[in-house]
């Protein structure tokens, strides 16, 4: 599926063609460990991350569960998704980026889908604390 960034970035109040929108579960406590730890990573900076239960996220219909990337016009779904993320954030991140394209896409699909449907049993929902085992 291949957006128009520059409407889209416009349309999110972004000025520059160049930021990446990154689309997360807000309500996933593992999704925003994984967005605080991919923000250490983002060397470049032109990472904007929305929150799919956010005001300006609400136009976009991602499947449950979905994480995705709009990147020069292209958007990345689950964990190519991932991949893109990784690599754009630059640096040692690029390492993970190169390590998962060596992985054919069916098994990653597969271990992402694992992790999204068992992301709210890993940490639990925001507000809610993960109970002691």
């Amino acid at each position: 599926m291949s957006l128009d960034f520059s409407k889209i970035g416009g349309k999110l109040g972004f000025v520059n063609g160049e930021e990446i929108l990154v689309f997360y579960d807000g309500a996933c406590g593992f999704c925003l460990r994984s967005v605080k730890m991919v923000r250490l990573l983002d060397v470049s900076e032109r990472l904007r991350y929305l929150s799919l239960d956010e005001g300006k996220a609400k136009g976009f219909h991602f499947e449950g569960g979905t994480m995705a990337v709009i990147s020069k016009g292209e958007t990345f779904l689950r964990s190519e998704a991932v991949r893109v993320l990784l690599w754009e954030c630059g640096g040692v991140a690029r390492l993970g980026s190169l390590i998962l394209a060596v992985i054919p896409l069916p098994l990653r699909e597969w271990g992402y889908r694992l992790i999204a449907r068992n992301r709210y049993r890993l940490v639990g929902k925001v507000g809610e604390t993960k109970p002691d085992t």
